[in-house]
């Protein structure tokens, strides 16, 4: 039900407004398509005496993949069969009279309007339909169906034709259907073989697990209560066959969860931690193994492969257990995963016995389950008690006004700065003088949309106060990377006595950037645990929100700064707040219109999806725009406004959309380079052709999207051969030396990690190793000279019910935020305009398109009042469909 009692309909996936939901266009079009979908496997039948077949007609004597598969007939072209055709395929259609009596045609048409099939009749069928056809017993009626397009890119098409039938007493009249695909594919495998998973959902039951003979130092003091297990299970919603104490734990589970306040604040997220861990390891059960063999590596270390492994599928570091067991056998052992190479992970500390048994039979099938790590929700659950207990939390929840006392003790010159562009910048530069200057404890926030500045000006405030102040100073951010970047810039004005990078020991060491290893718990290329008594002399601490865990109660650091801020999760951000005492400072950056905490759905519509710079932002009056004057409360939040990463075209829908229109494009870098004046797209047809261009390009694809065997992660093949050959008219511009495009320079972003996979693979073997390929959340912070988008989800087919299409990448406002964002001089969306069409974020970005001239590759008929009619119209001939909607 909607907020205000309205019910959703079935059909439409929409809100009911009003009574009179049923007769709209938009209603009537969704339940055509609905009703066709539901009647399409009947319809496909001879029937009643008359058989409709289709041929290819050949022209050249060439060979065509042509086949018939339950009335949907598939041809399959290379680009140049079809230009050799003159870009035309025609199907040869023949409808045959078995009957007794004649038949008549009542009706040929494609059931929505189409730019590339067409219906030819040598006896035209009159304007009013009042002329029909007749066809005599055992006479064939021929016509033809063309398909005509001048894109000779890799596509399909799809479109069914209906033919109409009416017998001469008119006691019956009835439908038959074909359905046509043109496939055109140039060296690309369009079905791929299905290979068996050995992945299963297989629960273990009864399974007595051996230790892993690995000590460990982390006892459970937070784990999920035992009564809790079936609540949690089933997402805190009501099952079949609750006990009357499942019933009450769940009302007072529930009434806890309504509000986060300081009250419940630990209870509150203890509920919401432990529903997260239940969800998580009913995900990773579904990666459980069964049947598979091991190697021997090492006398010790059992070898396991791991399909999926690159695309973490399942998610696999060093430093997880895995259970290992003999095939259905009652008994299992723990080992420790010491390594994860590209396609298999090494197993150690394990029980001699199971070693021995690999070791005597290579052969010998077993079975494998991946266990959740449990260290970040125990250090997660500690901080929040913390909070309580410290009476911080009362901190996170400012409310009215609050009066500031403005301190100047530090009051910079413009000589001072460290980066001398900081102030030039009033933003930037009014964030560092009120961090620098605080005088309260509540959270500053430095709010800092796509290319502002933001790591600058956290780094500014960084090196000021350690300068100006003798404050010990911790900077966090949740990932690695960011990690990194911080501490690749304060390194610059820092000696290796005053900043240390804190690595965990179960870091990938290729992945450490070289010249700050001197500058970590690095030696001799080992990782060196950290004791909490040896961060004393250090007046800057760099390291993830989660590994800083490992020192709370031990090392408590003056003021804390968390880039990245809106991607990590309340909880998380508690474990460095967790080390502050009373009265000391938090400084949180981060932009809550990108990509926010990752949490499962259950657990996200309790908050865990939001981040505590989010909710502060939302829910805090000192936070928010004052829409009166356009601007901030500058005491406690500064907005970054000046973008000078990107192109003002590549910036201006995200900037109408998320910031108010307040972000002002200043890349002066952007506005010169000679790529932004150049449409990409037609030199990929003709590489001597230059036709004006603009930042932002649009590639219309018709094609339908993939997925392997129960893998949920989707691809696109052709959207897979467009990137590539995208990549490539990139690489052979002609822009001069200074301007010449290098494939480092090119990022792809992808919603999917199975299309990532694809991508690299195709570009490596293309030559194009260097162009980095990623999802969404990989690129967030990243920026790219040239940014490809391939949106993957596609339908060649107008009449599916698409309200499936409801779906993430396609609706998420910060993904989408995100990946339009990265770009600096050209970004250019690969994709099918009916799904896209679906959102009006995607709408706007293929009509700014459209605009420049930029909107290139297959026409799509506008889902449109029009079109929907026309749907409408032509469909309502089927004597099922017209029945049902009658009858609803």
């Amino acid at each position: 039900m909607g907020d205000d009692g309205s019910s959703v309909c079935q059909v439409c996936k929409e809100y009911i407004h009003d009574l009179g939901h049923n007769n709209t266009v938009n209603h009537r079009f969704h339940f055509t398509k609905w009703a066709y979908n539901e009647y399409r496997k009947a319809l496909v039948n001879d029937r009643h005496g008359i058989e409709l077949k289709i041929e290819v007609k050949k022209v050249n004597n060439f060979h065509y993949d042509f086949r018939n598969i339950k009335g949907k007939y598939v041809i399959k072209v290379t680009p140049e069969q079809l230009r050799l055709h003159n870009c035309t395929i025609t199907f040869k259609c023949k409808i045959k009279n078995t009957r007794k009596d004649p038949i008549f045609v009542t009706n040929t048409n494609v059931l929505h309007p189409s730019h590339y099939f067409d219906i030819i009749h040598d006896n035209c069928f009159g304007d009013d339909e009042s002329t029909f056809i007749k066809i005599a017993p055992g006479h064939v009626y021929p016509f033809k169906v063309t398909f005509t397009t001048d894109v000779l890119s890799c596509a399909s098409y799809k479109i069914p034709l209906s033919c109409d039938f009416q017998t001469c007493d008119n006691k019956d009249n009835f439908t038959i259907v074909r359905t046509f695909l043109t496939i055109i594919a140039d060296n690309i495998t369009v079905e791929e073989e299905k290979t068996k998973s050995p992945f299963t959902s297989q629960p273990w039951k009864d399974v007595y697990t051996n230790p892993t003979t690995k000590t460990t130092k982390y006892t459970d003091e937070y784990p999920v209560p035992g009564n809790l297990k079936r609540l949690l299970y089933h997402g805190l919603q009501k099952f079949d066959n609750m006990s009357e104490t499942d019933e009450n734990n769940l009302d007072q589970i529930r009434w806890c969860l309504q509000t986060l306040t300081p009250q419940n604040y630990n209870q509150y997220w203890h509920h919401v931690l432990w529903l997260e861990e239940q969800g998580q390891s009913l995900m990773l059960s579904k990666y459980n193994m069964q049947g598979v063999t091991m190697k021997i590596k090492n006398d010790d270390v059992l070898l396991l492969e791991v399909p999926g492994l690159a695309e973490k599928r399942p998610s696999v570091i060093v430093g997880d257990f895995i259970r290992i067991r003999l095939t259905n056998d009652h008994t299992a052992y723990q080992g420790f995963v010491c390594k994860v190479n590209d396609t298999t992970v090494e197993i150690s500390h394990l029980d001699e016995d199971i070693v021995e048994y690999v070791a005597n039979d290579p052969s010998t099938e077993m079975d494998v389950s991946f266990m959740l790590g449990r260290v970040s929700f125990e250090r997660m659950h500690r901080a929040v008690d913390i909070l309580v207990r410290t009476g911080m939390v009362t901190k996170l929840f400012p409310q009215g006004q609050f009066q500031v006392k403005h301190n100047t003790a530090h009051k910079l010159s413009d000589s001072q700065y460290f980066n001398k562009s900081v102030c030039k910048n009033g933003d930037q530069k009014k964030a560092v003088d009120k961090i620098l200057n605080s005088t309260h404890d509540f959270p500053y926030i430095i709010f800092g949309p796509p290319g502002t500045g933001k790591t600058v000006t956290l780094v500014e405030a960084i090196l000021q106060i350690k300068k100006r102040t003798k404050k010990k100073i911790l900077v966090c951010a949740p990932a690695n990377s960011a990690c990194d970047m911080l501490a690749l810039k304060l390194k610059e004005h820092c000696t290796n006595e005053e900043l240390i990078r804190i690595h965990s020991s179960t870091r990938d060491m290729p992945s450490i950037p070289e010249e700050l290893k001197t500058y970590s718990n690095i030696e001799d290329d080992e990782f060196m645990r950290i004791r909490p008594d040896q961060l004393k002399p250090y007046r800057i601490v760099v390291t993830t929100l989660v590994l800083v865990g490992r020192f709370t109660g031990a090392y408590q650091p003056d003021c804390i700064f968390i880039d990245e801020a809106a991607q990590a999760s309340e909880p998380e951000t508690d474990i460095a707040i967790a080390l502050l005492d009373k009265g000391k400072q938090v400084v949180l950056a981060g932009d809550p219109k990108q990509l926010g905490p990752m949490a499962i759905k259950s657990a996200e519509k309790f908050g865990l999806g939001i981040s505590l710079l989010q909710r502060l932002m939302t829910d805090c009056d000192i936070y928010q725009l004052n829409r009166r004057t356009g601007n901030y409360d500058s005491d406690f939040i500064t907005m970054l406004r000046l973008n000078f990463r990107s192109h003002p075209d590549i910036l201006s829908i995200p900037n109408e959309l998320f910031y108010h229109g307040l972000l002002q494009p200043k890349s002066k870098e952007a506005k010169r380079d000679p790529i932004v004046a150049v449409a990409i797209y037609p030199t990929i047809k003709n590489k001597s052709q230059l036709v004006e261009g603009s930042a932002v390009e649009f590639c219309s694809i018709s094609s339908k999207e993939k997925r392997e065997g129960s893998s949920p992660s989707y691809f696109n093949l052709f959207e897979i051969k467009m990137v590539v050959e995208y990549v490539k008219a990139l690489h052979n511009l002609k822009l001069g030396p200074a301007y010449k495009v290098r494939a480092d320079q090119i990022g792809v972003v992808t919603p999917y990690k199975r299309q990532v996979y694809k991508i690299k693979e195709a570009l490596k073997h293309c030559g194009f190793a260097d162009v980095e390929v990623g999802t969404t959340e990989s690129f967030q912070g990243r920026e790219k000279r040239i940014i490809i988008i391939s949106t993957v989800r596609a339908q060649h087919s107008l009449l599916l019910h698409d309200r499936k299409y409801n779906l993430g990448f396609v609706k998420h406002d910060q993904r989408f935020n995100v990946a339009v964002t990265r770009a600096i001089s050209k970004l250019v969306v690969i994709g099918c305009p009916p799904v896209l069409r679906t959102d009006n974020k995607w709408t706007k970005y293929m009509d700014l398109c459209s605009e420049h001239g930029t909107y290139f590759g297959n026409r799509f008929m506008a889902d449109n009042q029009q079109f929907r009619e026309e749907v409408i119209h032509r469909t309502r001939r089927f004597k099922h469909v017209d029945d049902q909607f009658n009858h609803e």
